[in-house]
């Protein structure tokens, strides 16, 4: 039954890598048809932060938002869900226990500004630009499950809408990951 077990979960893991190459191709093909329709960015911000909660008080994170009122956003309210939700995983994997994790909103000009702030393991500064990379992992990465796939389906889904995706982070004292949205 254990061997079973192990082959189902390798099953799994191998959809979910094929799964993620072909959204990764079709974004990359330039061809994405995107659902664009106003939405309110805080409150999917809350959906996403309600998803979590439970997985966050388990480890003992703390998670919590910090907005400033937003207008209506225009994009399609589940590509930008899925960019929240990789982006609040993988603070949790990398956020030790007693650690927190902050969600937050502002206007700077024409763009909403979106920051998930952990206090988590950080990242080197000559691998900051590369996390974006296909399949790339730094090596303190490699004991969490993932196909090194999340990051860059995020950068092209905020691309396909017009923004930016980028990390600040310092080894040992955490991450924040930003990206950008034009109203």
């Amino acid at each position: 039954k254990k061997i079973i077990f192990i082959k189902h979960l390798e099953i799994l893991r191998m959809n979910n890598i094929v799964d993620e190459l072909l959204q990764l191709s079709i974004l990359d093909s330039g061809q994405v048809s995107l659902d664009i329709k106003p939405f309110d960015l805080n409150g999917l911000i809350n959906e996403v932060k309600d998803e979590f909660a439970t997985i966050a008080e388990s480890n003992n994170v703390i998670l919590t938002t910090v907005f400033e009122d937003l207008p209506e956003v225009n994009g399609e309210k589940e590509r930008i869900r899925q960019v929240l939700v990789n982006l609040i995983d993988n603070a949790l994997k990398f956020t030790p226990s007693d650690g927190a994790i902050t969600m937050s909103s502002k206007i700077m000009g024409s763009e909403i500004l979106v920051g998930i702030t952990d206090t988590g393991i950080g990242i080197e500064e000559d691998e900051q630009e590369q996390i974006f990379e296909r399949f790339y992992r730094v090596d303190s990465s490699r004991k969490y499950d993932g196909t090194g796939l999340g990051l860059s389906i995020a950068k092209h889904i905020i691309e396909a809408h017009g923004g930016s995706l980028w990390v600040r982070s310092k080894k040992e004292e955490g991450s924040t990951f930003y990206f950008s949205l034009v109203i």
